[in-house]
């Protein structure tokens, strides 16, 4: 994958993760795309300085799971919270990015319906 088109995966997890905490914040909750982006990076061969592609993997997924408990929990989203725990449910099972990144694009086309729709 070339590094433009994992950039902008990269940053529909961004968009993802601040929308459930509702903060223009990359600095809190796992935010910035350079989680997800170190991820696809390290999967595709980089090396980068400090980074496991294991524990890398875990902090995304952490990240991801908490944003989709996030959303299972807050108004308007709340209304759909069987949805959101569908997905967090996913999580233990992924094994990559592109799984991680599957459930993302899924659960934030969901929060601009729903969001749409108020």
């Amino acid at each position: 994958m070339k590094d433009a088109e994992m950039y902008k995966l990269s940053m529909s997890y961004e968009l993802f993760i601040r929308n459930a905490y509702s903060t223009y914040s990359t600095d809190k909750h796992g935010a910035h795309n350079h989680f997800m982006l170190n991820l696809m990076k390290m999967e595709n061969g980089t090396k980068l300085y400090g980074l496991n592609l294991s524990k890398q993997l875990e902090i995304v997924k952490k990240h991801i799971s908490n944003a989709l408990l996030k959303y299972s929990k807050t108004h308007p989203f709340s209304s759909n919270t069987q949805f959101f725990l569908k997905m967090n449910d996913k999580i233990p099972f992924c094994a990559s990015s592109v799984s991680l990144m599957e459930i993302v694009e899924i659960s934030l086309d969901k929060v601009i319906t729903i969001r749409d729709a108020k």
